[in-house]
């Protein structure tokens, strides 16, 4: 079941597949329903159209957490408040989408930060680890393809991209509660187009395997300092898989003391095609962030 046709147009678009999910809608808090909507200069209205039995309703703007209260279902009406904070930064939750489901597919934080981005254009959504580990997550990763079945490369900041620009030129998207019980149509900002189009995908865009136990921020350093230590092999790099633990160095029971006395952020393993993989391991020291390559242990 998904709960949103931003993603589901993503995952039909470029051929990526999802497992349907049992999922269960929950009310908003008091707290998150407030902190959307307490401040007005972080802010910015939009507009919503519920969708009846395959026709509009009346077009509403939501300019406050009050203007939510008439949508028909709890994951709705927060997901409705949470769309209202000024920019998808300030709504991702740290572990969005880490968390396993019905948490991870069907939060209303990431549902809504998706959303304030396709609202505004904004391509910066589309590198965060989180967009590109989730897309990587609905490529079919780890599942073995059909016999005769080549599955295309996924490159998941271009794909995010595409869809944008895509949603933008329509001028709405549409969004479902996780139940599927109601539709409601989201307006896009008439300047979007023109934001979205000055995002481009880099020439490193490869899949990103990240999960829990990592977060979202540790997630990201892994990915950086990576990146930094790869050099010029970077141009061959088709997957990055970024562990919780140090790949070279562990024990049974612990891992090995980090460099300088600081502590592991975790390892890495980085395809580079034709079986060939390498691998790092990341640690702070101080601050001082550093990969150093290790021999992989598949």
């Amino acid at each position: 079941v998904m709960a949103f046709v931003l993603l589901g147009a993503i995952v039909g678009a470029w051929g990526l597949q999802r497992t349907p999910t049992a999922v269960v809608a929950k009310s908003p808090s008091p707290a998150a329903t407030a902190s959307a909507g307490a401040d007005a200069r972080s802010t910015r209205p939009y507009r919503l159209t519920v969708l009846s039995a395959g026709s509009p309703g009346p077009t509403t703007s939501i300019a406050t957490a009050v203007d939510c209260d008439p949508l028909p279902t709890g994951w709705l009406r927060s997901f409705c408040a949470l769309t209202l904070r000024s920019d998808w930064r300030a709504i991702v939750a740290p572990t969005d989408p880490f968390a396993e489901p019905p948490n991870g597919y069907s939060s209303a934080t990431w549902f809504a930060s998706m959303a304030r981005a396709a609202i505004d254009g904004d391509p910066t959504l589309c590198s965060d680890v989180t967009m590109r580990a989730w897309l990587t997550a609905g490529s079919g990763h780890g599942s073995a393809p059909t016999t005769g079945f080549t599955p295309a490369p996924v490159h998941p900041i271009a794909a995010c991209l595409d869809f944008l620009r895509a949603t933008a030129a329509k001028g709405t998207f549409t969004v479902t509660d996780p139940a599927g019980q109601v539709d409601v149509q989201v307006a896009v900002d008439p300047d979007a187009a023109a934001r979205v189009a000055d995002g481009s995908a880099p020439a490193l865009d490869p899949k990103l395997v990240c999960g829990p136990p990592l977060t979202r921020d540790a997630c990201a350093r892994l990915v950086d300092a990576v990146t930094t230590a790869l050099g010029s092999r970077q141009s061959g790099v088709e997957q990055l898989s970024a562990y919780a633990q140090p790949i070279g160095c562990s024990t049974p029971v612990t891992p090995c003391p980090p460099p300088g006395g600081g502590r592991w952020l975790g390892g890495m393993a980085v395809s580079l095609g034709g079986n060939v993989v390498v691998a790092f391991d990341v640690a702070d020291a101080g601050g001082q962030i550093t990969a150093v390559e290790v021999p992989f242990k598949p």
